[in-house]
């Protein structure tokens, strides 16, 4: 079961899941650190090719309001929801 916030946009939002091996984001902006020069071409559970355009360290604010860091994110443009690799 999903549930969704209508009141959150897409990049606001994550998908936790256990197939996907990396973290990943849409939005650069979300980057506290992005090594542009990480770039590769990877597969997604759908079989989609996706272009990685960098690799970085960003800050992720939990509901209890705690801030965690999440390193080697990689960003991929216009990723339709983040994904936590658990």
């Amino acid at each position: 079961m999903a549930c969704v916030d209508a009141n959150h946009t897409p990049s606001e939002l994550w998908s936790v899941g256990n197939d996907c091996l990396n973290h990943m984001i849409g939005t650069n902006s979300l980057f506290k650190k992005l090594d542009e020069t990480q770039k590769i071409i990877l597969q997604l559970g759908n079989k989609r090719d996706m272009q990685v355009e960098g690799k970085g360290t960003m800050d992720f604010s939990t509901t209890h309001g705690k801030v965690k860091k999440l390193h080697d994110v990689q960003f991929i443009p216009n990723l339709g929801y983040n994904l936590l690799s658990v």
